[in-house]
């Protein structure tokens, strides 16, 4: 019993990455559910697990940073809406339409920079029409929805986030 709690005291997030990246998904999950119960200690490092070059781990730390939401989390989970996994990016729209202010704010930038990559218009369109669903899209943020539901938008989008982000006076989390 001794040695179990000695083995315990030592793991720490770090410890827990390799197990992230594991083709056995049993040991993924058991890594990632000790990364969850560990909390903000372990917000660092799933934040970087979501540039790995390993779809595994960086769909592994989508989906705990799902079970946190933590508000810093919300630029990484915007860049992961363009992730080459569909996946991954299935997980960071999922996550960010259950965040708060941060993650429109995050979202509505990216928005600003990118509005020409599609992944990024089709993952903001998933978060915007959930939380339109789930009750928690402020109503100005609706014609960004709109836009992105609308013939050109490229611009529109982007028009109209800029707009949103005024509206919202969100400007002041920009990063």
């Amino acid at each position: 019993m001794e040695a179990n709690h000695i083995l315990e005291a030592t793991v720490t997030p770090a410890s827990l990455l390799d197990g992230l990246h594991s083709r056995d998904a049993a040991t993924a999950q058991r890594a990632r559910e000790q990364l969850v119960e560990m909390g903000d200690s372990a917000l660092p490092y799933l934040i970087g697990l979501l540039s790995d070059s390993s779809p595994r781990a960086r769909w592994e730390a989508a989906k705990a940073l799902a079970q946190l939401c933590p508000p810093e989390a919300a630029p990484a989970l915007v860049q992961s809406l363009t992730d080459d996994d569909g996946g991954v990016r299935w997980i960071a729209a999922e996550t960010l339409a259950r965040c708060g202010p941060p993650a429109i704010d995050a979202l509505f930038h990216e928005l600003l920079r990118h509005s020409e990559s599609v992944w990024l218009r089709e993952g903001a369109h998933h978060v915007l029409t959930e939380k339109q669903h789930n009750g928690t899209l402020p109503s100005q943020a609706r014609p960004v929805l709109v836009a992105l539901e609308g013939i050109e938008p490229t611009v529109s989008a982007m028009n109209a986030a800029a707009r949103a982000l005024d509206d919202l006076h969100l400007h002041r989390y920009a990063g």
